[in-house]
């Protein structure tokens, strides 16, 4: 009778270290398949689970049999530090699981039982045994159970320190876990020995509840953030579908610009306003912060220079009413603007801007470039400032440069900026090139000097305007 008792526990032990070794697998090849993605509580639980399997498995006198002789000397100092470590990887993988406060005090909790861990580790290997930080591992192991029990069965708790998709499957888990624990603890305690599958079966319970939790809560996250994505790609066409598809066709004029965001929306705009064949005015704005806040600022600006229109040959003004229009929207943020008007006719220039770099002008006869500022305050929630104006004469040959900051702030790998020097050196270099071609030089100096490894730090936006 004992041999059949024996035999049906050795059995048992067999298939549920299997079971628990097979689900350690499938989680981390998932986790190797989505590489990239939010896979960490993916690795965590194949440690914890894969770990258990294993430690099952060795601890079963079959398997040990047909092991080859060499890892006889080595399986009880592998059982002693998988069992140590099972609950360093258990409480990583809760670890994605919390958030607020409790993340801090699962933070602390792993700490020790990672200390815990160490010490005992190292101690078997100097004195060949680790009962005594056993002890500390399973009172810790006992603390957080009923730590996580409090916190899944107190449905107040669980929304507001846990990120679960669905709290019931794995409270569900937890609480049968608990009840096994406590059945089995308890059956020792008073000389009676419990049937072994209890002991598997609860914990097998809980590692599927907690696999269906981290699927569910992965799938939630990758629909969310497909989700997002959508979103982000329609919000991006409605910004394309603010900036001017082409600027006006002027006799005296040949116009090109740039737009390209770091994000797929961003803060930078630019427009122009049109007021015949020989006056054109030309706004280029740079929004702070990046991302959907930015793009919805910009896009009030848009609406704003319909409002501006009969003023349009009046940089001061335009900016003066930009500012009034969007002072009520500003709250943390600002917004730096300038505002070209070039007539043809007189063959002059008005400049203004708003906290913005200078304007650019590149004198053909000279042979010179002249950085133009013209400030006053920055669009914000505070009272809007005069903004003076420049006026420039121009020239055939003559060129105007509008940007935003991040085209001179544009940093390489050793932390230097594509600062006005530079600029000026490729103004220069490119004094033949029509302003298309020198458009596109912009951004191919730009991108060398980032060079491919670098990410682009702000969104890129400018204007080229040629007198022909």
């Amino acid at each position: 009778m004992q041999n059949v008792e024996q035999l049906s526990r050795e059995l048992w032990q067999i298939i549920f270290g299997t079971f628990f070794l097979i689900v350690g697998l499938l989680a981390i090849s998932i986790a190797l398949l989505r590489r990239g993605k939010d896979i960490k509580i993916l690795i965590w639980l194949a440690a914890w689970s894969g770990s258990f399997g294993i430690r099952a498995l060795i601890e079963s006198q079959s398997v040990k049999i047909i092991l080859p002789q060499f890892t006889q000397s080595i399986i009880p100092s592998i059982d002693v530090i998988i069992s140590l470590m099972i609950l360093v990887f258990a409480l990583l993988t809760w670890l994605y699981l919390v958030r607020g406060r409790v993340r801090t005090i699962v933070i602390i909790i792993i700490a020790a039982a990672s200390i815990v861990a160490v010490l005992g580790i190292a101690w078997f290997f100097v004195t060949g045994s680790a009962q005594t930080f056993m002890n500390l591992n399973n009172l810790i192991a006992a603390i957080s159970i009923i730590f996580f029990a409090v916190l899944l069965i107190q449905k107040k708790l669980s929304d507001k320190y846990l990120n679960l998709p669905n709290r019931g499957v794995l409270a569900t888990g937890s609480v049968i876990f608990l009840a096994e624990a406590l059945y089995t603890n308890l059956s020792n305690l008073i000389g009676y020995e419990a049937y072994i599958i209890t002991s598997w079966l609860g914990f097998a319970v809980l590692i599927l509840a907690m696999t269906y939790t981290a699927a569910k809560m992965i799938f939630v996250n990758e629909r969310r953030l497909i989700t997002i994505e959508s979103e982000m790609e329609t919000a991006r066409q409605i910004q394309s579908y603010i900036l001017p598809e082409r600027f006006p066709k002027l006799n005296g004029l040949h116009v090109a610009s740039a737009y390209h965001p770091m994000t797929e929306v961003a803060g930078d705009f630019y427009d122009f306003i049109k007021i015949d064949q020989n006056k054109t005015g030309f706004l280029i704005a740079d929004v702070s912060g990046h991302g959907v806040p930015a793009a919805l600022i910009a896009s009030m600006i848009k609406v704003a220079m319909q409002s501006v229109v009969d003023t349009a040959n009046d940089p001061g003004e335009v900016l003066r009413r930009l500012s009034k229009i969007l002072r009520e929207q500003l709250q943390e943020q600002f917004v730096t603007a300038a505002y070209l008007y070039v007539d043809l006719e007189t063959c002059q220039a008005r400049y203004s801007a708003a906290g913005h770099p200078p304007l650019i002008y590149w004198d053909s006869d000279a042979q010179q470039t002249s950085f133009i500022e013209s400030n006053g305050l920055i669009f914000s929630f505070l009272k809007q400032s005069d903004y003076p104006v420049r006026e420039i004469e121009f020239k055939a040959g003559d060129r105007f440069l509008l940007y935003t900051d991040g085209l001179t702030e544009a940093e390489n790998p050793d932390g230097e900026s594509f600062d006005n020097k530079h600029l000026d050196e490729l103004i220069h270099a490119n004094k033949h090139t029509s302003a298309l071609e020198f458009s596109s030089n912009i951004l191919n100096a730009i991108r060398l000097w980032q060079s491919n490894k670098m990410s682009q730090q702000d969104d890129l936006t400018w204007i080229v305007v040629d007198i022909l």
